[in-house]
């Protein structure tokens, strides 16, 4: 699972469009790159469920090097700045959480074929297992 398609219930991804499109606006703004068509039309109408501001505004502040992010992130009474800043903690500490679950899961997959590999074929079918199902 990657940006922009977090856990839960529409109106969650919804909230985090909306804002994540203003917040794109903003930063594409900021640092002089041109906006597109369909960055205002997810933040005028955020119920069609695009992904593409939380992606594409992740990634943009993922590319950017430290000093310019953090020059970003940071500018003096900018409320704008100050949302960018909250979203940016929130979405950044969600994404660290989902990357050390999905490390979790695949250690444990790992695990799990393993044990699996080392059964024979009549312990497989006694559980129920196909080696196939442990890839």
């Amino acid at each position: 699972m990657g940006c922009g398609n977090p856990e839960g219930e529409w109106e969650m991804i919804e909230e985090n469009a909306k804002e994540a499109a203003y917040l794109l606006i903003y930063v594409c703004r900021q640092t002089g790159k041109p906006t597109k068509s369909w960055m205002q039309d997810s933040y005028d109408r955020p119920s069609h469920k695009d992904p593409r501001p939380v992606i594409e505004l992740c990634a943009m502040l993922r590319s950017m090097d430290s000093d310019a992010r953090t020059a970003l992130l940071n500018r003096p009474n900018s409320p704008k700045a100050q949302r960018l800043r909250l979203w940016w903690q929130k979405h950044e500490a969600e994404d660290n959480a989902r990357i050390e679950k999905e490390k979790k899961e695949r250690q444990k997959a790992i695990i799990r074929r393993g044990v699996v590999e080392r059964m024979t074929d009549e312990e497989r079918e006694a559980f129920g297992f196909k080696l196939s199902d442990f890839k």
